[in-house]
C-alpha cells in the first residue's frame, strides 16, 4: 500500500490544533516529517500521525468538578474559596 502524506493544515485539522503548534511539534521531533528543500511545506506520513495519536493522551474539553475537600481546607484557614464555575 502506498504511504499517504499530509500537509500541515491536514494533520492540524486531525489533531485539532493551531498549524503553527503542529510546526512546533515537528521541529521538536514529537512528530516526523520532512521537506523536499529548505523552505518546501512539511509533509508528514499517515503513519507517524497514527503514532502520534496513539501516544497522546485525549484532551477532555470538560473541567472537572470542584474538590469539596479543597473548599473546606479554604474555609479553615479563614480564606474565601473561589467561585464555582457554572457547569
Amino acid at each position: 500500500m502506498p504511504l499517504k502524506f499530509l500537509t500541515v493544515g491536514e494533520v492540524a485539522g486531525r489533531l485539532r490544533r493551531h498549524p503553527e503548534t503542529v510546526r512546533e511539534m515537528l521541529r521538536e521531533g514529537r512528530l516526523h516529517g520532512f521537506r523536499t528543500a529548505s523552505r518546501s511545506p512539511w509533509l508528514i506520513s499517515e503513519d507517524s500521525l497514527a503514532s502520534v495519536l496513539k501516544s497522546s493522551k485525549p484532551r477532555s474539553r470538560r473541567r472537572r468538578s470542584p474538590d469539596p475537600d479543597a473548599e473546606l481546607a479554604f474555609l479553615q484557614l479563614g480564606l474565601t474559596p473561589p467561585p464555582r464555575s457554572k457547569p
